[in-house]
Formats: structure tokens, C-alpha cells, sequence
């Protein structure tokens, strides 16, 4: 559909709530057709974010169907986290027929009321807050368009793959021990990691689980620290380890990722 942004003042303070109904409803795809690729949440709400933030290739007001037809004149180049998330995400998505329809994400039922809005509405706060402080920190767009996805448990590990009934052997490529990878394990409870986070002198993020440690990094206020920016690149930095573990077989050493994460804060420290 198409939303003039002229016309009478009811329908402009329509267009000004767009953006939260665009966040409060969750597209069920059925042939695809009536769905935005770039605009509608038929998988989650980090399409809509990566539109309005990043560079698009090709028409904005593509549908989904077409999208997952032609894909390689639509994905953003060189946004390697994108490409990944959506690589995976094409690969599960099928598309029977129909037409699609929306359902409101706030209740269980899936219907709207004005109760589920009040209470999303008074719980939002403190997650737009850590979004705000990730916006401040000097690390690159992208980096911190991956902390967003990783504060809402969208980065597609082993127990993510899962709840998408995508079958996976429980293994980490990092500490390569046979456990359910999730983010808890791979960015705090991993012995990869947590050597990492010792030599980089960061023990005060060795923690339990990753909502601690997403806490610490917001806890000072300080988004333009050079602490801030060395944890962020080092969560950028495993994840991209990992990456590379599983989908090249080209690990490298706990010595040359420190070496790679120490550098590319620096860079960003000077640059950003």
C-alpha cells in the first residue's frame, strides 16, 4: 500500500503513529504478495530498522514474494550481518497462497486492545532507552544495528535456529564443547570468550548471562567511553568468529581475535 504523507490532519496524525503499529504487528505470510518486504514485519521488526537506517538497493515497495524471488537485486551491499540474517531467514520461509494477514504482537490472542497498548506503552521505556545509548556509542552503523538485534535475542544461534524448526546438532564452534549454543553461552559463559574478555582487561564483563552484560554497558552513561567501545567491538568480534567458524571453517586464534578487536576499536574510537 502506499501512504501519502499529505493530506487533511487526521490523516497525517495517522501517518505520525505509523512507525510504533509498523512495530506493534507481526505479518502472517501466506502467498506474500500484500507484504512489504522492506517495510512490513513478516519476520521481525530488523527489516523495518535496516530500511530506515541503511542503504537500500532497488525498489522499496517490493513484496515479499518478489523479494524472495530476486533477491540478489534487493540485499544491501556490503552489510554482511543483513546478508546472513537473510540468507537464513529465505531459506525457511515458504510461501503457500493467499492473501496476508496481521496480527497484534502485545496480546496472546493476537487481537488488538487498548489495555495491551497501555502496557507495552508503559514497559517500552527502558528498552528505547539501551537503544538510545547504543545510537551514541562510536563503533559503526552496523555494529550497532547488531546490538540492537543482539538486546532482543534476533541473532540466529543454534537455540534461535531451533525455535525456527530448523534441526541442529548442539555444538560451539568456539570452545568446541557439545552444548546448545545461545548468546548467554557464546558472549559470557564460553571459555573462548571469557579469555577473551580477561585479556582485554574487561573481567567486570565476565557475567552470567547476556541481559547482565548488555546492562553493565549502559549502566555508566558514558556511550562515548572507549570502554563502551571496546565491549561492542568485542561482541561484533566473537560473533563474527563464530561466523566464520561455522559457515568457512576458518577459525582463527583467541590471539588473533583479541589482536583484531583491540585495532578495530581503536579505528573506531579515532573515527567514528
Amino acid at each position: 500500500m502506499a501512504w501519502n504523507h499529505n493530506g487533511s490532519f487526521f490523516w497525517k496524525q495517522l501517518m505520525a503513529i505509523r512507525p510504533y503499529f509498523q512495530l506493534s504487528v507481526k505479518t502472517v505470510l501466506r502467498g506474500g504478495q500484500n507484504s512489504l518486504f522492506w517495510y512490513d514485519s513478516w519476520a521481525d521488526s530488523s527489516m523495518v530498522f535496516f530500511a530506515k537506517n541503511e542503504a537500500v538497493v532497488g525498489p522499496r515497495a517490493v513484496s515479499v514474494a518478489a523479494a524472495l524471488r530476486d533477491w540478489f537485486h534487493i540485499v544491501p551491499a556490503p552489510m554482511t550481518l543483513l546478508q546472513h540474517w537473510f540468507f537464513t531467514t529465505a531459506q525457511t520461509t515458504h510461501l503457500t497462497s493467499g492473501p496476508d494477514t496481521l496480527i497484534w504482537k502485545w496480546s496472546s490472542q493476537g487481537q488488538y486492545s487498548s489495555n495491551s497498548l497501555y502496557k507495552r506503552l508503559v514497559s517500552a521505556g527502558k528498552t528505547n532507552y539501551m537503544y538510545k545509548i547504543f545510537w551514541k556509542f562510536k563503533i559503526t552503523p552496523t555494529v550497532k544495528v547488531f546490538l540492537v538485534l543482539l538486546s532482543h535475542r534476533r541473532i540466529l544461534t543454534q537455540d534461535q535456529l531451533l525455535r525456527r524448526n530448523i534441526n541442529v546438532q548442539s555444538h560451539c564452534h568456539l570452545c568446541q564443547q557439545d552444548v546448545l549454543e545461545t548468546a548467554d553461552h557464546i558472549f559470557c559463559s564460553c571459555p573462548f570468550t571469557v579469555n577473551l574478555w580477561t585479556r582485554l582487561n574487561l573481567q567486570q564483563a565476565v557475567v552470567t548471562d547476556l541481559s547482565s552484560l548488555l546492562q553493565y554497558l549502559i549502566s555508566n552513561n558514558q556511550a562515548t567511553s572507549y570502554t563502551a567501545t571496546l565491549i561492542a567491538t568485542a561482541l561484533w568480534g566473537i560473533w563474527l568468529e563464530r561466523n566464520n567458524r561455522v559457515f568457512r571453517s576458518a577459525g582463527r586464534s583467541n590471539d588473533a581475535v583479541h589482536n583484531w578487536i583491540v585495532q578495530e576499536a581503536s579505528l573506531f574510537w579515532r573515527f567514528s
